[in-house]
């Protein structure tokens, strides 16, 4: 390979598309989240780890958390809406209202507990009754706690939702860990890059997510889909690996659940690392 072209495309097996070599990637940031990937040298060389599309770099400079995409600012204020108005089936109160289901529950003990983590950001945690609200949660644990957070042996756990009015100022600090529970399918595609990368960036330890794979049976308030960005586990790796490349300490599992190819049953895909 010649060391002065910069045009040059590396053509790749599978579902990574096209690695794009050129000079706007010699940048900052971009150069080192491609040398945390194990890029190396004036010419990146690759050592056996997952090769990078043109689109995913051309989409991580478009839009940021203080420039976020017209689409995202659009369902924002959507969802705000609904917060506070409801939707004709649920009142306001019940809208988003932050309920956890028991298997999001029991990946998150374990990781605190690995972890040893003490603090938690709930990132598109709704209005966060999860954290307030009693539980039976003796009758799955052996525990005697009613509240989530002393089940979890947590000290400090903050929400954040920009849909959400009460919960919608950024985090000024980071936390052991960061969860972020059937959330990043709502978010518009233009703007997955940099919301995984504040992500990770406010977690110190680890990273929980939870993404579906298929539209959502919930429709919102102008008729659309709630699920924006139905994509598939092997395009989330994609997107996951460049946030994490760039938090290299920090550790992450990211649950996909999606169809089976035959469409009779919904397959679940775990992302580590």
């Amino acid at each position: 390979m010649a060391s002065h072209d910069h045009s040059m495309s590396i053509p790749l097996p599978s579902r990574y598309g096209t690695f794009w070599i050129g000079e706007r990637i010699f940048s900052s940031k971009k150069r080192a989240v491609l040398e945390n990937l194990g890029y190396h040298g004036p010419w990146l060389r690759c050592y056996a780890k997952p090769l990078l599309c043109k689109e995913t770099w051309s989409s991580m400079s478009s839009f940021s958390a203080d420039n976020p995409s017209p689409r995202w600012r659009e369902l924002v204020a959507l969802y705000r809406r609904m917060h506070t108005e409801g939707d004709g089936a649920l009142t306001a109160e019940e809208m988003f209202a932050g309920m956890p289901r028991l298997e999001q529950i029991s990946n998150l003990k374990a990781l605190v507990d690995a972890h040893e983590a003490k603090s938690l950001l709930d990132y598109g945690s709704g209005k966060g009754m999860q954290w307030r609200m009693d539980f039976n949660l003796g009758d799955f644990f052996e525990t005697d706690e009613k509240r989530l957070r002393d089940f979890l042996g947590l000290e400090t756990v903050n929400c954040y939702d920009p849909g959400y009015e009460p919960f919608s100022k950024p985090p000024p600090t980071t936390y052991d860990g960061v969860i972020c529970l059937d959330v990043l399918e709502h978010c518009p595609e233009d703007d997955v890059p940099w919301v995984l990368d504040q992500i990770f960036g406010y977690a110190s330890r680890f990273v929980l997510a939870n993404i579906a794979s298929y539209p959502a049976t919930k429709v919102l308030s102008n008729g659309e889909n709630a699920h924006c960005t139905v994509k598939q586990a092997a395009w989330w790796r994609e997107h996951v690996a460049v946030a994490s490349a760039a938090h290299p300490a920090v550790r992450y599992r990211i649950h996909c659940r999606e169809p089976s190819p035959d469409g009779s049953e919904i397959l679940e895909i775990v992302l580590e690392g």
